[in-house]
């Protein structure tokens, strides 16, 4: 029976990942984060639709918190794909075709960009139409600039507060 529940509670949230609330047509202010299959990715809706994020290297996404956090914290087993080289050479040539504001976020609504904070490494901006809005990386993790992603201090290389 338990294992019953398991697999219904999996489609559930399958099914869910899918579907972004309405209510994001009306107020872009909400921002939702949902489980996908796969333990190190997750769903963001932008713009009423969703998109698959991935987390950082040895990360995986709580559904009770809605966001990254340590594997010991987080009961999944991880679905591993290896990215071809191809995909990762196309996403550099896009990068380079952004056009950005002032500001440092793309002029494009459509281009996901998050931008490091100047003082506070556990700080980051999100882009969202062209403004900055202000997140926090969980406990323990620093904003790594490179991937654009919360991840251990080690590896983001940033030496601020």
């Amino acid at each position: 029976m338990k294992t019953f529940i398991s697999i219904i509670a999996l489609l559930v949230a399958s099914a869910a990942a899918t579907q972004c609330p309405t209510e994001q047509n009306e107020d872009w202010s909400i921002e939702l984060l949902l489980p996908a299959p796969d333990c190190s990715k997750y769903y963001q809706c932008v713009h009423g639709k969703p998109v698959l994020r991935d987390c950082p290297v040895a990360l995986f996404f709580n559904p009770d918190t809605l966001q990254c956090d340590y594997p010991e914290v987080v009961e999944c087993q991880p679905i591993v794909e290896e990215e071809s080289a191809s995909s990762s050479s196309e996403s550099v040539e896009a990068v380079e075709e952004i056009e950005f504001l002032p500001n440092g976020c793309p002029e494009s609504p459509f281009v996901h960009w998050l931008l490091p904070h100047k003082l506070f490494c556990r700080l980051y901006y999100v882009c969202d139409h062209g403004r900055k809005a202000l997140r926090k990386c969980p406990r323990g993790l620093k904003f790594n600039r490179k991937l654009q992603v919360c991840d251990y201090p080690k590896n983001a290389r940033c030496f601020g507060l």
